[in-house]
């Protein structure tokens, strides 16, 4: 039924098939054969229905329709093609009212007035803005205190981004393909629409700037003008609301803009980064991919999280009829399909798949194959002018080798990339070769069926022409995978596709890093997300991946996480090998070493041996034995006296003495997170039995240990009041930083209620089930070492690892896959040290101080060294602050930093607990300060991610409460003989 009317007298009713125009008293309907006076008419109806506050705004997803309603108003429901309409006749008004009404129908807006589902994130940024404490969990705020070394994080929840955007008016919002940074600029734009409509100058005017535009433009400051002009009218004065700091500029894909090389796009960058600087006041935002943030722009950065179960029942309870989303999500609890969709992107496309009654998919592949078909198939059914005339089957299968031509033409020119529509429809081939039968194909008809499927769209360029391409980045992802496939199978070379800078010579320099930007990951190729998509569409997905791996093992690796692959063996213990080589390769680039590392914990990590005690999972480290012998702990006084001329206090480093030391075995790396999760898996935190001392058991349970942290940080804190300036200038002297001292003196300013309830709140309130920082994704990979461990955890991990292996003999010992510890592959000295654990001869516990230092120095003559590796610090050695990297690396990234033992990580990284208490040298054997039962601050030692070169010294000692836990506090193991102390040395002043 189609029809274009306007009568302002009577009312009239139409079903849902209306397919025309009619403008009444009491209904308003633009579907199609509106005119552009209609549109002018309609413009001003919604422009006082949407000022009034009144309005509800509710879309149709199958139909393409938004309804709008108000008390006393006539409804008005308009197509999305009439609703895109509107915006080109609010820029010719000139009026921002205009344009902000026409922006909050837009179909890419108004939709989410109601289809919306809040997204978590974590913001990481440079100050802490005051009074966040009291916000609710939607966003985390990672917030840096201080700029130097000794840098904390701390964490705050916040309700969604916009609580960011009142404390930083700057932000990079990053997150994976699909993860929803594109839709949450939509919905800012469209709440700060709403808002500026119904109360004049209140807040800020939006604009989305997609930055795939930003190509012929001198500087950021003339495309923004000429955006605006285009949006808003060629009256309107961009500067001057610039200076009145009334915009909410929105620049969607930094990862999309067009560059010729890294150099050009470093350039970019910096100039965005002089005009968010030269425009203070106004709001900007930068979306990003995560993986392709590889030129920071010094931003606080949001990092949007996966979809909790609970917003995926909210999604999908908007998306799909109640008896429906129900079954869907119990469905999605029992398969794998449940972690995937934590995608936004993907979810939709589930949920679609399952309105229209499809088969549901195994995996992320057959999730994109089923929704591409299901969607042409759907125009074959409406019998579509544009369908090939073919057998239904092969014009579907001509369609996608149409779009496949067209998506691989578009990849490589640039994420995200639009053409103009004839350029568009110049790539699209015009005829398909379909089992031998070759189909002819409309190029122009095609475009048509694809804008009609949804598959691509279109908009007004920046250049006035009409600009094509695919619906969603994923989609364009999706037929370049097709594209891979093509030429892999066709015997082509891949290099242009898949090589990355990996080596020191190839990886090109990364910008000026902010305050709290970490080095950046090596820059992509931009076929990533394609080919891990055509791993899982291969035939021979063996082949595929052996060559991927020829060319970059990390992608390889990444392909081979993809869920719904078959078990393929030998290309991941050949990925696993190629990532080892990588990291132990000191020609390969510190950006691309810690990539493989990142990845190989995913992968699983092959220097971990993995086997079954009784049912329960335990990984055994690789051990280093660790002759006996005499070395030089502690410093110099010429050392010391040196160090104290730059402010550096060393003191409790004197005087150095000569120890001897029996032999020990010492785990290889600290311990990493997948063999603390063993523990936790196993219930080790539950179980009592390993927590062997009272005030561990305390800990456990909640109470105050004998430590008394509490109440000594509350005598600091009186201290400070009674004394600041000795207190404050004793901090000054041992080299903490300004900044936290500045904190420090804000601290002392609390009265005593207030400093009661943030030490009571900082360890009263941490989950004593689990590490802390368990679920943070900064800190929680596999191969990461694992911190927010207290003291008494660290001895628990130790205390159950020992018991799991003295529990039972070494024959009843069973790898996962095979029995008997003679399978394991360790060599004949590893497999005898275990054997003697399970034996009861050795036990698991920590290192005492001195066999921690002796491990970094070595035995005389070279124990004067002042780092693990020699007598000079670089950043290519350790994790320290100098190197930027701003968390913990994956354990062995740093094959420069091996000491003369063979031990990794021993300086940066993290702080290793020990199992000494922090006292005065020199050591003494019969002092008790080894005693695990002892009160007492305990010695941590190796310096940490966070902390600057100094606190890497071997000879560093650092005393702590055994009840403290940071993010970046780790342990590491040690074998002793069962019936000694925690070990065996004397020492001679």
């Amino acid at each position: 039924m189609t029809k274009s009317q306007t009568n302002s007298q009577d009312s009239a009713s139409f079903g849902g098939d209306f397919q025309g125009t009619y403008i009444g008293r009491d209904q308003v309907i633009l579907i199609q054969g509106y005119t552009g006076e209609q549109l002018e008419l309609v413009l001003a109806q919604l422009r006082q229905l949407l000022s009034s506050g009144r309005a509800a705004m509710q879309a149709n997803l199958a139909q393409q329709r938004l309804t709008i309603t108000a008390p006393d108003a006539p409804t008005i429901t308009l197509s999305d093609e009439a609703a895109k309409s509107l915006l080109p006749v609010a820029a010719r008004q000139a009026s921002e009212r205009s344009y902000l009404t026409a922006l909050t129908v837009h179909p890419r807006y108004g939709r989410w007035a109601t289809q919306f589902i809040p997204l978590a994130g974590m913001l990481s940024a440079a100050h802490h803005p005051p009074g966040w404490g009291d916000l609710a969990p939607e966003y985390t705020l990672l917030q840096m205190e201080g700029q130097d070394a000794q840098q904390r994080i701390q964490r705050v929840r916040l309700d969604d981004i916009t609580q960011a955007l009142d404390a930083h008016p700057a932000l990079a919002l990053l997150g994976e393909p699909g993860s929803g940074k594109s839709t949450a600029l939509y919905k800012l734009a469209l709440d700060a629409a709403q808002m500026r409509l119904t109360a004049t100058d209140n807040g800020q005017l939006p604009l989305l700037l997609e930055l795939a535009d930003y190509r012929a433009y001198a500087t950021p400051f003339a495309f923004v003008q000429d955006i605006w002009r285009k949006r808003i009218g060629a009256g309107a004065d961009l500067t001057e609301q610039l200076r009145k700091g009334n915009l909410l500029l929105l620049f969607d894909a930094l990862n999309e803009m067009p560059f010729e090389n890294m150099r050009a796009y470093r350039e970019k960058v910096a100039a965005f980064n002089k005009f968010v600087q030269a425009w203070p006041g106004n709001v900007f935002i930068f979306t990003c991919r995560s993986r392709d943030y590889s030129e920071p722009m010094g931003l606080p950065q949001v990092e949007i999280e996966r979809l909790s179960d609970e917003r995926i029942q909210s999604f999908l309870e908007k998306r799909l009829e109640t008896a429906l989303a129900e079954q869907s999500l119990a469905k999605l609890a029992e398969t794998p399909l449940l972690e995937l969709v934590r995608n936004p992107y993907y979810l939709n496309m589930l949920a679609y798949l399952v309105a229209q009654g499809q088969q549901w998919p195994a995996s992320r592949a057959a999730l994109f194959q089923g929704f591409v078909n299901t969607l042409i198939e759907r125009e074959r059914y409406k019998k579509h002018p544009g369908w090939p005339r073919a057998q239904a089957q092969q014009g579907a299968a001509a369609l996608t080798q149409a779009f496949t031509a067209l998506a691989g033409q578009m990849q490589p020119i640039g994420a995200g990339t639009r053409l103009p529509r004839t350029s568009a429809i110049a790539h699209m081939p015009s005829k398909a070769v379909i089992q031998g039968e070759t189909i002819s194909l409309d190029p122009a008809k095609t475009l048509d069926l694809g804008l009609a499927a949804t598959l691509l769209d279109t908009e007004p360029g920046a250049d006035d022409q009409e600009q094509a391409k695919f619906y969603h980045h994923q989609l364009q992802e999706y037929f370049s995978a097709r594209y891979l496939l093509a030429r892999f199978d066709a015997g082509e070379s891949m290099a242009v596709y898949w090589q990355q800078p990996r080596t020191q010579k190839e990886m090109p320099p990364h910008g000026e890093l902010g305050p709290s930007e970490p080095l950046p990951p090596p820059p992509p190729t931009g076929w990533e997300e394609p080919t891990i998509l055509a791993a899982g569409l291969s035939a021979a997905p063996a082949d595929f991946l052996d060559a991927v791996r020829a060319l970059n093992p990390v992608l390889a690796a990444r392909c081979l996480l993809e869920p719904g692959l078959p078990e393929l063996p030998a290309q991941i213990e050949a990925a696993q090998n190629a990532l080892l080589e990588d990291m132990g390769d000191r020609y390969i680039h510190l950006r691309a070493r810690l990539t493989a590392g990142d990845v190989l914990g995913d992968l699983d990590d092959p220097r971990f041996e993995e086997v079954m005690v009784d049912g329960q999972r335990v990984l055994l480290p690789p051990l280093v034995e660790i002759p006996g012998g005499s070395f030089n702990m502690g410093s110099t006084r010429w050392q010391v006296w040196r160090l104290g001329r730059s402010g550096f206090s060393a003191d409790d480093e004197l005087p150095q003495h000569t120890v001897t030391v029996a032999p020990f075995r010492m785990g290889q790396y600290p311990v990493t997170n997948a063999e603390m999760r063993c523990f936790w898996a196993a219930g080790g935190y539950e179980n009592e039995r390993y927590w062997s001392t009272a005030a561990a058991k305390a800990w456990r349970r909640g109470e105050d240990t004998e430590d008394k942290a509490q109440s000594e940080l509350m005598q600091v804190w009186r201290a400070l009041q009674e004394n600041p300036e000795q207190i404050l200038n004793d901090m000054l002297r041992r080299g903490v930083n300004p900044e936290t001292i500045e904190n420090w003196e804000q601290i002392a300013k609390l009265d005593e209620a207030q400093m009661l309830e943030l030490v009571e709140g900082y360890y009263g309130e941490r989950d004593r089930s689990q590490p802390d920082f368990w679920n943070d994704e900064r800190f929680n990979n596999p191969s990461q070492p694992v911190v927010g461990v207290t003291w008494y955890e660290s001895l628990a991990y130790c205390t159950w690892l020992g018991e799991k292996l003295a529990a039972v003999g070494g024959e009843q010992l069973v790898l996962c896959k095979g029995e008997g510890l003679a399978n394991v592959k360790f060599s004949t000295a590893q497999r005898s040290y275990w054997q003697r654990v399970a034996d009861g001869e050795l036990r698991v516990t920590l290192p005492s101080e001195t066999q921690w230092a002796y491990a970094a120095r070595g035995p005389a003559p070279g124990s004067g060294r002042v780092y693990p590796w020699g007598w000079r610090f670089s950043s290519e050695r350790a994790n320290t602050y100098e190197g930027r990297v701003l968390r913990p690396s994956p354990v062995g990234v740093y094959p420069q930093g091996v000491s003369a033992c063979g031990l990794h990580d021993l300086s940066g990284n993290v702080w290793e607990w020990t199992a000494s208490l922090y006292q005065q040298y020199p050591y003494q054997d019969d002092d008790g300060r080894n005693d695990l039962e002892s009160a007492g601050s305990r010695v941590l030692r190796g310096g940490s991610w966070d902390y600057t070169l100094r606190y890497a010294r071997c000879a560093y000692r650092l005393g702590s409460l055994p009840s403290l836990f940071l993010d970046n506090l780790g342990f590491r193991l040690l074998l002793s003989l069962a019936d000694s102390d925690a070990q065996h040395s004397r020492s001679a002043a």
